[in-house]
């Protein structure tokens, strides 16, 4: 969390401003100093100039409080020459986390209304919805789909190499490459039937789930059919088959009871690295689609500023911990037995 924090705030140890001092000017027939002995912990340091002193790290705030003042006529920060300040970055740093304990997560800032922060709170729930609404689809399908693809390269060697080809390419693609793909195709298609297809952008609620869904799906797909094709190819090599096999058995008993079972430790060994690799397409697709999601506003293009950063990253962190959490009780308690035949 603390990493998430100085990583989403690197941007505050560079500085341009100062970080304690700003320029007011007050109305002709208004003293600045008697003006500012209003507001707690400020000092006139230059009355000539209008240079105020306020607590170090709130400039933004007193800007926003005195805006409202009638006596004043225009208020901006002191420019200095662009520095590296570590204390900025602490005092960032802290006051975000003072912000979480009083449930506040940030602020967003909107380029038609730069002097307005709105809070995040009131869309963070909606933001969650949306994007875990083909996060957590998309990750049960790549789980499923990789499992039946590498079995029907098992029984079916012909098919079995085009897969393997198909999935070379698809780890060698890039997320974006994936995403423009499908949106070109889209909108070719949406050319030819001159109707609209899929929805390739989010505009107002008209939200994609399509593309998304299919971006998040298919890197993770090609990493658990590698992991499984690797782990039943050494199952279905294995002695304990063809005893299974002369005991009578039938080909879905065996590959439900003994070789679903002896490939768990393998699903358990890759599933943290897929929902790694799909929380990162999640942002691609968020961001290439315009999706309003944890993923993909930080840089939405309507957005002027962005303190809530670190707090959207820590609830994709915390999904991502979950599932090691998950692993590791999994690994506790699921009992894998291997090579055995009831």
């Amino acid at each position: 969390m603390l990493g998430i924090l100085l990583l989403g705030n690197l941007d505050k140890i560079y500085v341009k401003e100062a970080p304690e001092r700003i320029y007011v000017t007050v109305q002709p027939n208004r003293d600045l100093e008697t003006v500012m002995k209003q507001y707690e912990d400020t000092a006139v340091l230059n009355r000539a100039t209008g240079l105020v002193e306020v607590p170090y790290g709130q400039t933004q705030e007193f800007m926003r409080i005195l805006k409202k003042d009638p006596q004043i006529l225009r208020i901006g920060p002191m420019p200095i020459p662009p520095k590296i300040d570590v204390k900025n970055l602490v005092v960032e740093v802290r006051d975000q986390i003072v912000g979480y304990t009083e449930g506040e997560f940030g602020t967003i800032t909107y380029r038609n209304r730069p002097d307005r922060q709105l809070p995040i709170d009131p869309q963070l729930k909606k933001m969650v919805e949306r994007s875990f609404s083909y996060l957590i689809p998309a990750l049960l399908t790549s789980i499923v789909a990789g499992f039946l693809l590498a079995l029907l390269a098992i029984w079916l060697p012909r098919a079995g190499r085009v897969l393997d080809r198909i999935n070379r390419l698809l780890l060698a693609m890039p997320d974006f490459l994936v995403v423009a793909l499908m949106q070109m195709i889209a909108i070719l298609l949406a050319m030819a039937l001159r109707k609209k297809v899929l929805t390739i952008m989010q505009f107002a609620d008209d939200t994609p789930f399509l593309i998304p869904f299919l971006a998040i799906t298919l890197l993770p797909t090609a990493l658990m059919y590698g992991a499984f094709r690797i782990a039943v190819t050494r199952e279905w090599e294995e002695g304990y088959i063809k005893t299974a096999y002369a005991k009578g058995m039938s080909r879905p008993h065996v590959i439900i009871w003994h070789i679903m079972r002896n490939v768990t430790e393998d699903l358990l060994t890759v599933l943290p690295r897929v929902v790694s690799v799909a929380i990162t397409s999640l942002v691609v697709a968020e961001v290439m689609c315009g999706v309003f999601g944890l993923g993909g506003y930080a840089i939405n293009p309507d957005l002027h500023k962005v303190t809530s950063l670190p707090a959207t990253c820590a609830i994709l962190a915390c999904f991502g911990l979950l599932t090691h959490v998950l692993v590791a009780v999994l690994r506790r308690f699921l009992v894998v037995k291997t090579k055995e035949v009831a």
